[in-house]
């Protein structure tokens, strides 16, 4: 019998190992959780970039309600408020019914609070001036909400630091 050097060797390998799908599996298991990881830390921004876009429409929206109200903003103290305090109970719905320009500011930062409240994790918000002297004044808006992008909370001091403050500066 002749050698046929064209004949394949019945003895080589065909076929894959099983630690090699093994260690190809572990591979991928680690690469799909990067991305699920990465994709949730991107949800995450998008979300915390939303609530940036929110507060900054509810300051504007405080500061041209107090320019609607122009003369209660600038003759008076009633559009302060503390970021403790609560904000003046509206009486009367200026929305659907006529109201004085003093219900109208409670009803401003009656409804103003509310809305905060209820689209920011608990956002709350405050309202303070300075005088420039010959009736003009420049008003600081701090809106205050939760931020839970932070790590685990610990203790008392590091849920405080979750909080996250915009703060506002415009002329009346």
């Amino acid at each position: 019998m002749k050698n046929n050097p064209f004949k394949y060797k019945t003895n080589s390998q065909s076929g894959v190992t099983l630690i090699e799908v093994l260690i190809t599996l572990v591979i991928v298991s680690v690469g799909i959780l990067g991305l699920a990881s990465l994709q949730l830390r991107a949800m995450q921004f998008v979300h915390s970039a939303y609530i940036h876009t929110q507060v900054q429409i509810l300051a504007y929206d405080i500061m041209d309600r107090m320019r609607s109200n122009r003369v209660q903003a600038m003759s008076t103290n009633n559009y302060l408020l503390d970021l403790s305090a609560t904000a003046p109970d509206a009486s009367t719905n200026c929305a659907v019914a006529e109201c004085s320009s003093s219900q109208m500011t409670a009803f401003d930062l009656f409804e103003w609070r509310s809305i905060l409240a209820d689209h920011l994790p608990q956002g709350t918000g405050q309202i303070a001036f300075t005088d420039l002297g010959g009736g003009g004044r420049v008003y600081t808006i701090d809106i205050q909400w939760l931020d839970d992008r932070s790590v685990e909370v610990t203790d008392q001091a590091s849920f405080n630091e979750r909080f996250q403050t915009f703060t506002f500066k415009a002329d009346l």
